[in-house]
């Protein structure tokens, strides 16, 4: 079984966050419950480990990481080494997101415009996260010959 978790943009200061996710209708407004490791609190008993999110940031944990151990959420931009011998062709650039018809995680692609790759735990030794589309959208403005990249 693999892991819930969410990540978002704290609206407070602009860091990033980890934990539950709860969206109040009420007040239109995502808050992310975190969890210290190290005192084993839960953000329910701790006000400082609660933080309000902007919407457009929340992205949920895909249960793989990449060839670092990093986990992978929704909007993270992947380096794919294809292992192609052609240099131009070695690496790929995408983001992740859910694709709800198929079911899956899927990433886009800066070599293959109009194609789309599903991302699998087989292959993560070839995956790297570099950033996210939120920090870093200029990863995903270079061209399919690898000069901006």
């Amino acid at each position: 079984m693999r892991e819930i978790l969410f990540r978002g943009k704290r609206k407070d200061n602009g860091e990033w966050v980890e934990g539950n996710l709860f969206f109040d209708p009420d007040l239109e407004k995502y808050t992310i419950f975190g969890y210290d490791y190290y005192t084993r609190d839960y953000a329910l008993q701790r006000e400082e480990l609660m933080a309000d999110v902007t919407a457009e940031t929340v992205g949920q944990y895909t249960g793989l990481t990449d060839k670092n151990g990093v986990k992978i959420f929704e909007g993270d931009i992947l380096k794919h080494d294809t292992n192609c011998p052609i240099e131009e062709y070695r690496f790929d650039y995408g983001y992740v997101f859910w694709y709800g018809e198929a079911q899956r995680y899927l990433r886009t692609s800066l070599l293959y415009k109009d194609d789309c790759c599903k991302i699998s735990g087989v292959n993560r030794e070839n995956y790297e996260v570099v950033g996210n589309i939120y920090n870093n959208p200029e990863l995903l403005e270079g061209e399919s010959d690898g000069t901006n990249k």
